[in-house]
């Protein structure tokens, strides 16, 4: 049911998790110190981790775990969606696409970590917009979950009239 504010926000989590696909997270800089000033950079998206040189991108380890988390959470909250008549089950699952939007946080982070370790001397980290979209996904996800209780209560209330 569309019309419940709830459902907008996980309609609109849905839509950034899947931007989160193509988008990329962040990208390492570095210099390294040889005669000629040679300058590598690696690029983290759900894909995996990227070297780009010149005008190419090569892909030097894939990340399928991105993808199978991001399918799975956008499964998720489709789901959640159509779950309007059953609202503890819908804030039970809004619930756990919070824990896997975490351990998919948690998962770019350590492969940031590794990025950075492929790069040993100093590199310059830049967080681009898809290392951010976790944290827009969990607040939309924590303000549905207030919507389904206020919604719950609304019903318990006007049961308690009856």
């Amino acid at each position: 049911m569309l019309q419940r504010i709830q459902s907008v926000y996980l309609f609109i989590a849905m839509i950034l998790v899947l931007l989160m696909l193509y988008i990329p997270y962040c990208s390492i800089y570095s210099e390294q110190s040889t005669s000629n000033t040679q300058t590598s950079s690696y690029l983290l998206q759900s894909k995996g981790i990227y070297r780009l040189q010149d005008t190419q991108k090569e892909l030097i380890t894939p990340t399928p775990f991105f993808k199978i988390n991001i399918l799975l959470f956008w499964g998720l909250c489709g789901f959640c969606i159509f779950l309007y008549n059953n609202r503890k089950l819908q804030i039970q699952i809004a619930k756990l696409g919070i824990l896997a939007m975490m351990i998919l946080f948690a998962a770019i982070n350590f492969q940031l970590f590794k990025m950075t370790d492929l790069n040993s001397s100093s590199g310059h980290i830049l967080f681009l917009f898809g290392w951010y979209m976790p944290f827009a996904v969990i607040l939309l996800l924590v303000l549905s979950i207030r919507a389904i209780k206020k919604d719950e209560d609304l019903v318990r209330s006007a049961d308690r009239l009856r």
